[in-house]
């Protein structure tokens, strides 16, 4: 629910990963990467699912930490076998969250920081080392641009760049009626009013507030959850 500009945004890159032959016989050339910038919990790693669920893809997940260990070598290694996983499973989508868990090359000379540029160097060899036409696409989710190298996010490796925000009153309405389904309600809750009491909160935040309805309305032995229930919550 929501997102729709982000969706449209994104919606060649389900395509090309769906038919690709429509878009090698025209000789475009869609993005290697799109960059997801949005607060927690707007939706960053559920939009990535999504493109490959809507792709009929696999989806390869993992976390800009996930490239870090206290040995070295390891973190060059474990991005060289992403990559390597990736094109065997192609077409497919890479998916990084926190993305700017990589931070920047440093001048820095210690071991750590030698070992992180050395990550960063490697992500961008293989970013550069596969045709888009190969049928990988890297999704990468951050809320703090500020610490993404530059050199890995500019065109050619990372070419779009989406901004998730927060819902306004008719997202937050959509949301609630989608997370609400799950639960065995009154029907008679308004969705409406409760979009509106809910200023400002993310879409995580509001799946957290459904729930917490569910969790009131059992504990008090509740034939269904209420729209006042909501409301305590919210």
């Amino acid at each position: 629910a929501g997102l729709e500009g982000v969706k449209h945004e994104l919606e060649e890159v389900v395509e090309f990963l769906k038919n690709p032959a429509k878009f090698r016989r025209l000789g475009g050339r869609v993005p290697k990467g799109v960059l997801l910038m949005g607060p927690p919990g707007a939706g960053k790693t559920l939009l990535g699912r999504a493109v490959a669920g809507e792709a009929g893809v696999p989806f390869i997940a993992l976390s800009g930490s996930d490239f870090s260990d206290m040995f070295l070598g390891v973190g060059v290694r474990r991005v060289k076998q992403l990559f390597a996983l990736a094109r065997k499973q192609a077409p497919c989508v890479i998916f990084i969250d926190e993305i700017d868990g990589l931070g920047k090359r440093s001048g820095g000379s210690s071991s750590g920081e030698t070992e992180n540029n050395r990550i960063i160097n490697t992500l961008l060899v293989e970013l550069d080392g596969f045709s888009p036409q190969t049928g990988i696409v890297v999704l990468g989710a951050t809320n703090n641009v500020a610490n993404l190298d530059p050199a890995l996010i500019r065109h050619g490796r990372f070419d779009r760049t989406c901004h998730l925000g927060l819902p306004n009153v008719d997202e937050r309405q959509a949301l609630f009626a989608v997370y609400a389904a799950q639960l065995r309600t009154d029907g008679k809750t308004d969705f409406r009013q409760l979009a509106r009491l809910s200023t400002g909160l993310s879409p995580a935040s509001i799946a957290n507030v459904v729930n917490a309805a569910a969790l009131l309305a059992a504990k008090e032995d509740a034939g269904a959850v209420a729209q006042d229930h909501f409301r305590r919550v919210l």
